[in-house]
This record gives structure tokens, sequence and C-alpha cells, in this order.
């Protein structure tokens, strides 16, 4: 059976996942520079725009690339269906004051997912120490 790392020519078997919207080749850039799968979120550039990102990644490595696009279609707003989840959530929002801090920040998402999140106590790391150190934990690298 072919291992992961073989099928994707890659080092180790983790696959950075793209973030469309919070990230640009940087990123991707950072995880294949230590042997993982780095990705790069296509589906909301501008034609130009990932000429531009593709181009980049080309000039600073050889290293094999996710390029990932959306596949489906975008479902409709629902009022309702906003609303119960937002409701569903509401004590959630409530307990660790994430609307309060999403609007300090000036932002009107209110997902627990994207704003106002706790980093206390974390310390910045970079993309590639990171994943180097995901390898470890999960006794993919020495």
């Amino acid at each position: 059976m072919m291992r992961i790392q073989e099928l994707l020519g890659v080092d180790l078997p983790i696959i950075q996942a793209p973030m469309a919207g919070v990230q640009n080749s940087k990123l991707a850039l950072a995880v294949s520079s230590v042997g993982a799968l780095g990705s790069i979120p296509c589906a909301m550039l501008s034609h130009d725009a990932l000429r531009a990102e593709l181009s980049h990644i080309q000039s600073q490595t050889q290293a094999p690339i996710n390029v990932n696009f959306f596949s489906h279609q975008q479902a409709e707003f629902n009022v309702e269906r906003d609303a119960i989840w937002r409701s569903t959530l509401a004590p959630y929002f409530r307990e660790y004051s994430i609307r309060q801090q999403a609007e300090a920040q000036g932002s009107s998402d209110f997902s627990p997912l994207w704003c106002g999140q706790n980093t206390t106590g974390c310390k910045e790391i970079s993309a590639a120490e990171l994943t180097l150190e995901l390898a470890k934990a999960l006794c993919l690298a020495s």
C-alpha cells in the first residue's frame, strides 16, 4: 500500500488546511519548507491574483503545494436558519463575551471560530515551527 507521503511527494503526512480569505502563499511555503503539504486557497482569488500567488510559489519552491478551490454551490442566506444557530450559540457568546470582544475589534462577525478568542498565554510561533512541533507530537518526525 502506498503511503500518503509517497502519493503527495512530501516527507511528513501533514496537510495544511487552506483558509480562504485569511492566508496567502506565505503560510503554504512555510509549511512545505519543512516537508509537509502546504495549501493555497484559491476560490476567492481573481485570475490575476491566482497567477501572482502561483508564480510566487514557483519562484520559491519546487515542493508540492495543494491548490484548493471550492466546488459546491454556496447556500442562499436563510434568516430563520441564521437565527437558530445564533440563538443556539448565544449562551457561549455571553459566557465568553464574544460579541463584546468582536465589536470592540470592529467586527460584526460573532462566530466563535473567528473572533473574540482569548490568546492569553499563547506564544507566537512560525508556521514551519508549528508544523514540526505537530509532526514531533504525532511521532512523525525526529
